[in-house]
């Protein structure tokens, strides 16, 4: 919408979770979408509860589906982006990469979560950190890196440092350009009046979700209860 505002052409391509959802190339907030159902067992919307089969068979599409690619080419054909600047791409196909590499258009990828390294996205398995990849994670990186490979002008930014320092870790992200960009979202104006207080208060906003280290959290402020004065607050 910034862009937008700032005299730029922009369009959306994302997933719809009923073929009845989508929509190509409408208007949609000044904003050309593709809104698209994607060719997969199960939507992105209903990972957390399928498993086995079901699962091997999404990733496989997710990689290697030439469907991915012909959607990836309607698109680009309809809209001749100058620039193309990914956010989350499971889901639409990894593949899709290398349509874009083959135009020559310059592509950025903000670095949201571990993806390029991890199908589940996360490191995170079984309740507790990834130390290392394991072989379907391994096997799904390699594919990631080639379809990288495919992009002649690639660079990288995320919001966290994190993140861009661990997957650097797993795969060459130094042989791109790369940036470590905060989120410049700016907080809306508060409602309620701030009131002094000796109480030191904490607020924990996200998914409620052992990944988050909500545990590390609570065995870190626990010693602190018998000294200290404060109050946490969890939202999810």
């Amino acid at each position: 919408a910034w862009l937008h505002a700032n005299g730029h052409e922009i369009a959306v391509l994302t997933t719809a979770p009923t073929p009845a959802d989508e929509v190509r190339g409408a208007i949609v907030d000044d904003l050309k979408v593709w809104r698209v159902h994607m060719p997969r067992p199960y939507t992105v919307f209903e990972a957390a509860q399928k498993g086995g089969l079901q699962k091997s068979v999404w990733h496989l599409q997710d990689h290697f589906d030439p469907r991915n690619e012909r959607i990836m080419r309607q698109v680009l054909d309809e809209f001749s982006p100058d620039l193309v600047s990914i956010h989350v791409l499971q889901g639409l196909g990894w593949n899709a990469l290398r349509v874009i590499g083959a135009r020559n258009i310059p592509v950025v990828i903000t670095l949201h979560d571990l993806s390029l390294a991890c199908v589940r996205m996360a490191m995170f398995g079984d309740g507790r950190e990834c130390e290392r990849l394991c072989a379907p994670c391994a096997v799904s990186s390699r594919a990631k890196l080639a379809f990288l490979r495919s992009v002649p002008r690639l660079g990288f930014v995320s919001p966290s440092l994190a993140i861009l320092r661990r997957l650097s870790a797993l795969q060459p992200l130094q042989r791109w350009a790369q940036a470590h960009i905060l989120n410049p979202n700016k907080s809306p104006t508060p409602t309620v009046e701030r009131s002094p207080s000796r109480t030191v208060r904490f607020l924990y906003v996200g998914r409620l979700h052992e990944s988050k280290g909500l545990y590390v959290l609570l065995e870190a402020i626990e010693p602190l209860a018998a000294r200290h004065e404060f109050k946490l607050t969890l939202v999810g």
